[in-house]
């Protein structure tokens, strides 16, 4: 069911402090910044105050409208439990099919794959990575049965709706709408910040993040959410750091299903459920 545009801004204005949670839990048990090269607006050395005018924040709208497909990269910065830690989760998503996938999951432990089609989520990893995840862990036949194949997550699996969460990220036309966009919507930083870019307090409902515009160049889409570590007000959970970036906009997505042979069922009699 297609949603519409306030209910996706909504959802994503509430769950991108989940995100990071989701992303230590479900998902793992530098790039580029994204800005073209171009024409300088005389905005370096200024505040924010002083570079965010109504034309600028027109830009960021209209811009996202016209951007097919984006990558984004999610990675934890301190007090993640010790499993996660170095789990750098990276998804390139398809804008305009709303929300369809494909990416990876890396760490010392483990690798994962990831695509996400119109059907279903079908995730590929090693023993390392499954083995991370709460409902293979101390389940070795599980473990077993999927790992180095693909395998189709069934529906209502909480590793199928966490990446679906985070695919929401990569919806730049909802991130702009909570930028530009109120009553809560984020507000300029009066820092003045690096000399290259604009900052934006999120709103608290995100963690009290900062989001990382350029000010200077032809695109002016955001390239990088910083969230410190804090407890969430609506679990009580503490929440790691994490810093989320978009990059390489306009690329091609790769989210058709893997070779029939390629898949293997998903482990229910292993897993006890």
């Amino acid at each position: 069911m297609a949603l519409s545009a306030r209910t996706r801004t909504r959802r994503t204005r509430w769950r991108v402090a989940a995100l990071v949670l989701v992303f230590t839990v479900a998902v793992a048990g530098g790039s580029s910044s994204g800005v073209d090269a171009g024409e300088e607006d005389g905005a370096a050395g200024l505040n924010n105050a002083e570079l965010v005018h109504p034309a600028f924040m027109r830009r960021p709208a209209a811009q996202a409208r016209e951007v097919r497909s984006v990558r984004l990269t999610l990675r934890t910065t301190d007090e993640a439990p010790s499993e996660a830690a170095e789990w750098i989760v990276t998804l390139d998503v398809d804008i305009r099919a709303r929300g369809l996938s494909c990416g990876v999951a890396d760490s010392p432990s483990g690798h994962a794959e990831f695509r996400r089609t119109a059907k279903a989520l079908y995730v590929n990893g090693d023993r390392g990575y499954w083995r991370g995840l709460d409902d293979f862990r101390d389940r070795p036949a599980a473990v077993d049965a999927v790992a180095g194949s693909f395998v189709e997550v069934p529906a209502g699996r909480q590793l199928a709706s966490s990446i679906d969460t985070l695919a929401e990220l990569g919806d730049l036309p909802a991130i702009a709408r909570l930028i530009a966009a109120g009553p809560t919507r984020a507000a300029p930083r009066p820092d003045a910040g690096p000399r290259d870019e604009i900052l934006f307090q999120a709103p608290p409902s995100t963690g009290n993040g900062v989001f990382h515009f350029p000010a200077r160049g032809t695109r002016t889409l955001p390239t990088r959410l910083t969230v410190a570590a804090h407890v969430d007000p609506e679990t009580g959970k503490s929440v790691p750091g994490a810093v989320t970036e978009w990059s390489a906009f306009d690329l091609v997505v790769l989210h058709a299903p893997p070779a029939p042979d390629t898949i293997v069922p998903w482990p229910t009699a292993a897993l006890g459920r």
